[in-house]
């Protein structure tokens, strides 16, 4: 365990660059997530949490905060692939339900987690300002019961 007073007080493990012990503590993913956010906000400005809230810089106001380290965030459609240049895409979701294979559908679900975090590990190379931090949106549960809904190609069916 870190030494009380350490920005990650309670928890420490060794890492091949850096001990977590040197990390603050919302940035330690071995530390307790419920105290990992509560150090962030209690480190976040009001300004800083409002600009947090969106994707994109807002009325000047940059949505990162570069002296914690907090790079902004980027949505990304993840249902079939990273939806980006220079990622694999896969067929539709429906097309890949109607596989019936559990395992090629958890292999597909690993190849998409895999190509992003080597694109995001490519991103923290950039300053913060152009890093950006990928928030998947993947696969969701709505049975397409109803063909006008007109989205029924990203569910996985009724079957």
């Amino acid at each position: 365990a870190c030494a009380a007073g350490t920005a990650s007080a309670g928890v420490c493990v060794p890492h091949a660059k850096i001990s977590t012990c040197q990390l603050d503590i919302w940035r330690n993913v071995y530390a307790d997530p419920s105290a990992r956010a509560a150090a962030l906000l209690r480190n976040l400005t009001l300004r800083e949490k409002l600009s947090l809230l969106a994707t994109s810089p807002l009325d000047g106001l940059p949505n990162y905060v570069e002296r914690l380290g907090l790079s902004p965030p980027t949505t990304n459609e993840c249902l079939h692939g990273v939806c980006s240049t220079g990622y694999t895409v896969f067929p539709q979701s429906i097309s890949l339900a109607a596989t019936f294979d559990v395992d090629l559908l958890s292999r597909v679900g690993k190849t998409i987690g895999t190509e992003l975090r080597a694109g995001y590990n490519e991103a923290l190379k950039q300053p913060i300002a152009k890093q950006r931090l990928p928030i998947c949106l993947g696969p969701q549960i709505n049975i397409a019961r109803d063909p006008r809904w007109g989205r029924a190609q990203e569910t996985y069916g009724e079957d």
